[in-house]
C-alpha cells in the first residue's frame, strides 16, 4: 500500500451531487442546505491499495458537508394560503370546528363555530357569508353578505344588514378587515389552506397604549394593545354545488 500527499481543491455548491472534475478533484452540490456555499483547500490522502485509487478526500468532504448542513438553519416559511384566482367560488361550502378565544395570562374557552359560504341566487355580486357561533345553528348565526367592489384589486365588503358593512380587502390569498368598534379595534383574517379555512380575529383598545417618537425627524408613532385573540381551524364538511 503507497500513500501519496496531494493538494486537492473543493467546492460546496447547493443540490447534493458529486461531480469528479479529474482524479484529485470532486464538486459536491447540496439540496439540503441551499444558502450554503463554501469553498476550502486541504491536503488529503490517496491510497492506493491493489491499484485502486481511494480519494479519502471525497469522504473529509462528504462528512464536512452533512455536519454544515445539520448545523445550518434552513428556512421553514409558513405555508402560504392558497391562489386568490378563484375567490370566493373555491371557499364556498360549510366549515366547522371550534373557536378558541385567548386572553393575557394564559385564560381561554371555546366554543362551536360554522362557516357557511353559498352563492346568493338573488344577487348579481354577492354571496352568502355566515358566522354561526355556539352549538344552536340558527340562535347564533349570522347571515352577512359578501359583496365585490372592486375584484381586480381584491376589495371587497360585508354588509351585516343591521347598517354596518365593513371593507374587506383579499391580499396574498388571505381575507383581511379592520375596523373600531365600542374603543376597541379588531382585525380580522381568514385564509384557505387547502382543505380547510384559518379564522382569527385580533383585537385590544382603540386609545393607544404607549406614544414614542416625535423627537427630531423622528415621527410620532403609537402602538395598540392586544387584549383577546380568537382563533379557528375549521374543515370543510359540504361542498356547496355551484
Amino acid at each position: 500500500m503507497r500513500i501519496n500527499f496531494i493538494f486537492c481543491v473543493n467546492f460546496e455548491i447547493p443540490e447534493f451531487k458529486f461531480t469528479k472534475i479529474n482524479d484529485y478533484i470532486y464538486v459536491i452540490k447540496s439540496k439540503f442546505a441551499p444558502k450554503l456555499a463554501f469553498a476550502f483547500a486541504f491536503t488529503c490522502l490517496q491510497l492506493e491499495l491493489n491499484n485502486m485509487r481511494l480519494p479519502l478526500f471525497i469522504i473529509i468532504s462528504f462528512i464536512t458537508l452533512i455536519f454544515c448542513t445539520c448545523q445550518s438553519t434552513p428556512d421553514t416559511p409558513t405555508p402560504p394560503a392558497e391562489s386568490s384566482h378563484n375567490f370566493p367560488e373555491d371557499w364556498l361550502g360549510t366549515w366547522t370546528g371550534s373557536l378558541i378565544i385567548s386572553k393575557p395570562g394564559g385564560d381561554t374557552m371555546q366554543v362551536p363555530m360554522q362557516l357557511y359560504y353559498a352563492e346568493n341566487d338573488t344577487l348579481d355580486d354577492g354571496w352568502d357569508w355566515h358566522i354561526i357561533y355556539g352549538a344552536d345553528v340558527e340562535a347564533g348565526r349570522r347571515a352577512y353578505t359578501l359583496h365585490t367592489r372592486d375584484a381586480t384589486n381584491g376589495h371587497y365588503v360585508i354588509d351585516e344588514h343591521n347598517g354596518i358593512v365593513l371593507d374587506a380587502h383579499l391580499l396574498g390569498g388571505t381575507l383581511y378587515s379592520r375596523f373600531a368598534v365600542a374603543g376597541n379595534l379588531l382585525t380580522t383574517m381568514t385564509r384557505k389552506q387547502g382543505n380547510q379555512i384559518i379564522f382569527e380575529i385580533i383585537s385590544g383598545k382603540q386609545e393607544p397604549a404607549n406614544t414614542t417618537g416625535n423627537i427630531d425627524d423622528i415621527s410620532e408613532v403609537q402602538s395598540f394593545n392586544i387584549h383577546v385573540q380568537q382563533r379557528a381551524v375549521l374543515s370543510r364538511v359540504q361542498i356547496e354545488e355551484r
